[in-house]
């Protein structure tokens, strides 16, 4: 069946919304970096640095989706009738402005990508941070020497895992169900990348399930040694189990904006 233009007609709304939360989130995520560096504690700690990287590509990743189809190449662009992008000569969101050509979409697909995919990583680790620090009751100085390298360097690893094979095949490519340039991986890389995401998810649930029964052990020993012993807790300790009871909140919070963002990727994979 042959398609006319008129056939991938979106509506505008479909491109305004990305440029809205898009900006949105580079903002916000702008203005935790400013906060980090603004406190007194500044970079010094583990979880502002944590931070620092997930907003840091946070920032990369929204501000590439904001700028929606602008760095498409143009519907006058020979890349179109050529083929190069396997939609049997269709121009995907023909109705939108675009002014971009080869290498912006390259570009805009590779902030994009690795941005999100960095993210996410830096989501997971901090997460394996709470277990490390609650869970496992590791001090600042051991969770710096022994997990830290770690936790910056699995995120940098699965986004130049993702990014290289992405350039070698030239797959940072517009498609026709999102209004910005991305990748478009084949079978191999989808299964790669649903696997990279339920490990993900894996660590991120796990970390949780440690930080809930540390908690919950800290509870059950505070009010056996208050009720039972007429013990009188130093109020620190019951000022640290408020506050990692505040921390299985904020966790569930992130697990809950993950699991929204990455219903898309693995339903499409």
């Amino acid at each position: 069946m042959a398609y006319t233009m008129s056939d991938y007609t979106i509506p505008d709304f479909a491109a305004l919304a990305p440029r809205i939360s898009g900006s949105i989130s580079a903002v916000s995520s702008s203005t935790i970096i400013f906060l980090i560096f603004r406190s007194r504690a500044g970079m010094t700690t583990i979880y502002h640095r944590l931070m620092f990287g997930m907003s840091f590509a946070d920032i990369m990743s929204s501000t590439a989706m904001a700028l929606t189809t602008l760095p498409m190449p143009g519907n006058d662009d020979p890349i179109w009738l050529l083929n190069a992008y396997g939609t049997s000569s269709e121009i995907w969101w023909f109705d939108q402005t675009k002014i971009g050509n080869v290498h912006t979409c390259q570009a805009q697909g590779f902030f994009y990508s690795t941005g999100i995919t960095v993210m996410f990583g830096y989501n997971g680790m901090l997460c394996l941070y709470y277990a490390c620090a609650i869970a496992f009751k590791m001090q600042e100085r051991d969770i710096r020497k022994k997990v830290e390298p770690f936790m910056h360097g699995v995120p940098l690893f699965l986004a130049i895992a993702y990014a290289i094979p992405a350039f070698i095949y030239h797959i940072y490519i517009p498609i026709n169900n999102e209004p910005w340039c991305t990748v478009q991986p084949p079978p191999v890389l989808q299964k790669l990348s649903v696997i990279a995401i339920c490990g993900l998810l894996g660590l991120i649930l796990t970390s949780l399930g440690l930080v809930i029964w540390r908690v919950r052990k800290n509870g059950k020993s505070i009010m056996k040694a208050t009720v039972q012993d007429n013990v009188n807790i130093e109020e620190r300790v019951k000022v640290a189990h408020r506050n990692s009871k505040l921390i299985i909140a904020q966790s569930l919070a992130y697990i809950g904006a993950i699991l929204l963002t990455l219903v898309s990727p693995l339903v499409r994979s």
